[in-house]
């Protein structure tokens, strides 16, 4: 047994060291809680930071799609005659200045604020850079765009195609001026939706332009182009799905000749096709979608090259018949109820031996005078089969079905043909005023085929024509035709001849009455876009 005192101090020792056991014990409890209490608000706010970082990218976002928005607005309002380079953007005075960005608006929205802000590409009317900045509490983030207003109506266009060329090849003195769309509906990635071959090819001026249509159709628009003043239709070529063959000589676009003194632009404005895929295990060496041929891309001149794929998503879409024209009809339902109805059995065709006629109702006009070759037609007007009035009939103009007693046809007013499946068989020229160009402001004829469309045939040599002219099947324009217009159909045959057509600017804004789609349709569509 150990004395009391020593007792007594080993009793206190003991307790001492449970009393430092204790406060170890509780300051590294502190600690742990300290550390725990600094882990979680430094996670709290880096989550709060995180939140506020997101929240701004969001309102960035919806900042840069207000702005779409209105500078798609500014477009569709005054039918592309207003631009991004008048000091308005859809009602907000705003620029324009192409050195430096400036505000279009700032708003309020949610936990922050947007900020948007403009910058002109030059003196581009349809092309602008968007920037569009988020805020929330302490973050920003910014994001910026380009953006091109784009008007994809299908008479935008010298070619707008549903499926293409089909299993055509378009060759020789072929020339389409102006731009071509093809969608390539139902095509297979190694169908061809155009094959152009020899001389073929796709311009964005009027080089060539005869003067039986020079005299009638407004001069080529201008631009100013690498410093120059050139004449150019604003070409693009578009093919969303399936492939482009080039061979021997035939080109999209031709190479810049700067100063030359024919004062055009040769390269087209842009192109947008899926770049070439090639697949190198098939024997047979398959491309894919994009350029293919013995030339491919090799032979494309372009503004934008030719790496830009398809950029209007869904927007575009061949007008059908079968589409709705409103809420209560179709478009060849609208074509029926809105016409002048008459029978093949009455008019079938117009030819050299045709006498005069007169036929008119409430809903259109067609008249004939044999002696001068004057067809005058206003409104709508539908041949209809003889055997059944819901059903249309065929139609010839220039000539017989046997392509006998030909006529060139001039016509005035502004209206349209409705029918089945059409033939055209001589010229076809809104009527020549010297003092005028009368195409298409004054005089406009448009040619509905709920078939086809033939102008011409072998046998017809050289005809002229203007007009809109549109096929639920297939438009052909055969050996040397020469036609200022539009050409809208699922399929499109240019034969191996040399027929050319020519694009027409103004004629989106003079569409006969009736013609599928006939109103302006402007997007706009993004590139360029990144977080900055």
């Amino acid at each position: 047994m150990l004395p009391y005192g020593i007792e007594v101090v080993r009793k206190v020792n003991k307790k001492g060291v449970v009393f430092i056991s204790v406060m170890c014990i509780i300051l590294v409890l502190g600690i742990g809680i300290t550390a725990f209490m600094t882990f979680s608000k430094n996670e709290i706010y880096t989550t709060r930071r995180r939140i506020e970082s997101t929240k701004a990218f969001y309102l960035a976002q919806a900042g840069l799609n207000r702005a779409l928005y209105d500078l798609k607005e500014e477009f569709e309002a005054d039918d592309g005659d207003d631009n991004w380079n008048d000091g308005d953007i859809n009602g907000t005075s705003a620029g324009p200045n192409s050195s430096s960005f400036y505000p279009l608006y700032s708003s309020s929205l949610g936990d922050g604020t947007y900020t948007v802000s403009l910058k002109n590409v030059g003196t581009t009317t349809d092309e602008i850079r968007v920037k569009s900045s988020g805020t929330v509490g302490s973050r920003t983030r910014t994001i910026q765009a380009d953006v091109k207003a784009s008007n994809i109506s299908p008479w935008n266009n010298a070619v707008f195609a549903g499926a293409g060329s089909g299993s055509t090849t378009v060759t020789g003195g072929v020339f389409i001026h102006g731009s071509v769309h093809i969608l390539g509906t139902d095509l297979a990635s190694t169908d061809v939706a155009i094959d152009l071959t020899g001389g073929a090819g796709i311009g964005n001026n009027y080089d060539g332009l005869p003067a039986e249509l020079s005299s009638r159709i407004p001069d080529c628009p201008t631009v100013t182009f690498g410093g120059e003043t050139v004449d150019s239709l604003s070409s693009t070529f578009r093919v969303k799905k399936g492939r482009v063959d080039l061979g021997g000589a035939s080109v999209i676009g031709e190479p810049d000749v700067p100063g030359d003194a024919q004062n055009i632009k040769e390269t087209i404005d842009g192109c947008y096709v899926d770049v070439d895929s090639y697949d190198g295990d098939n024997a047979a060496g398959t491309y894919y979608d994009g350029f293919g041929g013995n030339k491919g891309a090799s032979n494309v001149s372009s503004d934008n090259g030719t790496t830009n794929a398809y950029d209007l998503g869904k927007a575009a879409a061949f007008p059908s018949l079968d589409d709705a024209y409103d809420s209560d009809s179709s478009y060849r339902e609208h074509l029926t109820d809105e016409s002048l109805s008459i029978s093949e059995d009455t008019l079938s065709n117009i030819n050299s031996t045709t006498p005069d006629f007169s036929y008119s109702d409430a809903k259109g006009s067609i008249s004939w005078v044999q002696a001068t070759s004057i067809l005058n037609i206003s409104g709508i007007v539908r041949i209809y089969d003889g055997t059944d009035a819901d059903t249309v009939g065929d139609f010839s103009l220039g000539a017989n079905f046997d392509l006998s007693n030909n006529v060139d046809i001039e016509y005035t007013g502004k209206g349209t043909i409705f029918t089945d499946n059409i033939e055209v068989h001589g010229d076809l020229l809104s009527k020549y005023d010297a003092a005028i160009r009368t195409f298409p402001d004054t005089h406009c004829l448009g040619l509905v085929a709920d078939g086809d469309m033939n102008l011409a045939s072998p046998g017809d040599a050289q005809l002229k024509m203007t007009g809109a002219f549109y096929a639920e099947g297939t438009i052909t324009s055969a050996m040397q035709n020469d036609i200022a217009g539009t050409f809208v159909a699922n399929y499109f045959n240019m034969g191996s001849q040399v027929p050319k057509i020519y694009y027409v600017p103004s004629l989106l804004g003079n569409l006969p009455p009736g013609m599928p789609e006939a109103e302006s349709n402007w997007t706009v569509t993004t590139s360029n876009w990144h977080e900055i």
